[in-house]
């Protein structure tokens, strides 16, 4: 069963990152302080036991306070739902026939993650691979759903850049997602890092075509991603690993997939009306077995 997530706004914590894009790390370790540590155990003993009643008290005013600071917290919380019961309801056949280890499935969409070694492309053959699959390159045109692929990243243990569906490859400054759609529309979102992208000025900004993700720095970047005369000389090829994304398959998903997805909050209207239609689905089958029976 696909289970809801939970997203905050928050990014990951941000590293520095090589504009050539190799993946190095970072060795600098953080100096710990320890000149507090002395004196700890004399101030301990001047603890007066004749006032554990009144901090009793005090700690079960502070129990309470944590308790509704809690509970304002998760009212912020909102909940997003998947809608399809198993991987299986919405991914096409011939990616569920493969290694299906790095397969995700959010909304209505099936996500599979090229991460593993030996997956690279150069960013025309990732979108030719979606493609086989009548997918494209990952097209994070929402917080939320980047949000969701840097998790996803970073639950796979991968910290490096990933190739998503946007360039502006056939006119500079003018990024179009994979689908053929524009990123600079009214209320568009966009997760550049600074000095990149649609904020990069001079002369370099010509090679700069195709945006990858990077999930440690929860941004994007423009890479060079063109054919050239040193690759064709030299083999040289810029290549990343990706992200593909396919629409929900209708048929492969089960008649009951819509009754048993998961459930938006604070929509009683819609709570009904599923319980509703699973109920009068479910009475009708056992109607039907009696029937059969007789």
């Amino acid at each position: 069963i696909i289970q809801t997530g939970r997203y905050d706004d928050s990014g990951c914590e941000e590293h520095n990152d090589d504009d050539d894009g190799d993946h190095d790390d970072d060795d600098d370790n953080d100096d710990i302080d320890d000149d507090d540590d002395d004196g700890d155990d004399d101030d301990n003993d001047d603890i007066d036991d004749d006032d554990d009643d009144g901090d009793d008290d005090d700690n079960d005013d502070d129990d309470a306070d944590d308790n509704d600071d809690d509970d304002d917290d998760d009212s912020n919380l909102q909940t997003f739902p998947s809608y399809a019961d198993t991987e299986a309801d919405v991914c096409p056949d011939d990616i569920m026939r493969k290694d299906t280890t790095y397969i995700k499935v959010y909304k209505d969409k099936c996500y599979k993650f090229f991460i593993d070694s030996g997956s690279a492309k150069q960013y025309w053959e990732a979108q030719e691979e979606c493609e086989k699959s009548k997918g494209n390159l990952a097209m994070p045109k929402t917080k939320i759903l980047n949000q969701f692929l840097v998790d996803s990243l970073l639950a796979y243990g991968y910290q490096y850049e990933v190739f998503i569906g946007l360039d502006d490859m056939k006119k500079e400054k003018t990024f179009k997602w994979a689908d053929g759609s524009e990123l600079m529309v009214p209320g568009f979102y966009e997760n550049f890092d600074e000095g990149t992208g649609i904020f990069r000025t001079g002369a370099s900004r010509a090679s700069k075509d195709c945006i990858t993700l990077n999930p440690v720095k929860n941004k994007w970047r423009d890479i060079d991603c063109r054919r050239n005369l040193v690759e064709l000389m030299f083999g040289f090829k810029k290549r990343r690993h990706f992200i593909c994304e396919y629409k929900v398959d209708q048929g492969n998903r089960s008649p009951f997939s819509n009754i048993f997805k998961t459930k938006e909050k604070g929509d009683p209207f819609s709570d009904f009306f599923q319980d509703f239609v699973l109920w009068s689905a479910l009475t009708y089958v056992v109607l039907e077995a009696m029937n059969n029976m007789l």
